[in-house]
């Protein structure tokens, strides 16, 4: 119990950082002083269980991210089809990951990365909206712990050059054979 009380702390002060949230913020959306928070963080004070649920709501992660608990990994989809997202949904969730956000434009992606930190955004290079190697660079340099794999039907070497330019950390091309999505899971976790 100590190792996963050691963790928290840890994690809890990571996802902090990682959204920009400072204590006093974090203090004040949980109710409680700014010194309880920094105990959190160095693993003075655990927090309770409803504190807990409250966190992993306000941080949009899920408890086992929280605890610092070895998962497969949480992910979001962003592509203009939705067979293609429906697809990497099914492989990955059937395979032990979670699936935190399907959505074909680059607003509903950026909503949701707001609500819920993954570990892993599966992109398309070409969205309706916006072109996706655009995004990448968002991502890249907003979230920087969060991995990019680039999904497309997009064969042109200039396009795969530009999104390992910019940041990607895989490319896979449609059609996709599940091997494929799980290979480039584990490679980039």
């Amino acid at each position: 119990q100590k190792e996963t009380y050691m963790k928290l702390g840890k994690q809890l002060q990571y996802i902090r950082k990682q959204k920009n949230i400072t204590q006093e913020a974090l203090a004040g959306a949980m109710g409680v002083s700014t010194k309880a928070v920094s105990k959190w963080e160095k693993d003075l004070l655990l927090p309770d269980i409803s504190t807990l649920c409250k966190l992993s709501d306000f941080f949009g992660v899920s408890m086992d991210r929280l605890a610092g608990r070895p998962t497969k990994g949480e992910f979001m989809v962003c592509d203009a089809d939705p067979l293609a997202r429906k697809s990497i949904e099914t492989i990955l969730k059937q395979d032990g990951y979670r699936c935190t956000c399907t959505c074909g434009s680059e607003t509903q992606l950026f909503a949701n990365m707001k609500k819920f930190l993954p570990h892993i955004v599966f992109l398309d290079a070409h969205l309706q909206e916006k072109n996706g190697l655009t995004i990448l660079q968002h991502i890249k340099k907003t979230y920087k712990t969060v991995k990019v794999i680039i999904v497309t039907a997009d064969i042109s070497k200039e396009t795969q050059k530009f999104a390992v330019k910019y940041g990607a950390d895989a490319y896979i091309t449609k059609p996709f054979v599940p091997s494929h999505i799980l290979q480039a899971s584990k490679q980039v976790l």
